[in-house]
């Protein structure tokens, strides 16, 4: 998935479906972003140009763990099979498996 500023809207809102809050703000973060998990919070430091948040976005994304890939919304769950192909089909199974 490429930089576009329509593609930034889609990972801001695939988060905002998995149920975390995503907050830009100013801060000296190592990585350049603070992820809260058992808060479901992201920080991404608000300096950053929008090619560089999509970036930061696409990290956080890997790290966070969606155990729950059917509660997202069409839309989310399109811009999850971009990302993740293989990680869709695993996810699935469990569902698929009436379990």
């Amino acid at each position: 998935m490429n930089f576009s500023s329509g593609n930034l809207k889609k990972l801001e809102t695939l988060l905002k479906d998995a149920g975390y809050v995503l907050r830009y703000e100013k801060g000296n973060f190592n990585s350049g972003y603070c992820l809260l998990k058992d808060k479901k919070v992201v920080i991404i430091n608000k300096y950053f140009t929008d090619d560089v948040k999509f970036q930061k976005l696409i990290d956080i994304i890997q790290i966070v763990d969606f155990k729950d890939v059917i509660g997202l919304t069409e839309a989310s769950l399109k811009t999850w099979e971009k990302l993740f192909p293989a990680k869709v089909v695993e996810n699935l199974i469990p569902f698929l498996d009436g379990e």
